[in-house]
């Protein structure tokens, strides 16, 4: 399974400039244009208050959100295509 770090070392490989960081949900407080996050899809902290181990990275993209009309997509890195929100 990919930690954060092993993420970040890959992108830093590929040279993606936009990437804005690995993040679990609860900890993405806000989202810029032309961006690209890994997102996880579990909190920080479970119910316990014990760190999470995460549970599921998402790819989320954006584009220049400049319209009305502008999109967020969303990849599953379970083999699905993913889906615009």
């Amino acid at each position: 399974m990919l930690s954060n770090h092993d993420i970040d070392v890959l992108v830093e490989k590929m040279g993606l400039s936009n990437f804005k960081g690995c993040y679990y949900k609860d900890k993405l407080k806000s989202i810029q244009p032309n961006s690209s996050y890994i997102i996880d899809l579990s909190n920080e902290l479970d119910e316990h208050c014990n760190r999470n181990s995460g549970c599921h990275w998402t790819c989320l993209l954006t584009n220049d959100m400049k319209t009305s009309l502008s999109r967020v997509r969303h990849a599953h890195g379970g083999g699905f295509a993913g889906s615009e929100v």
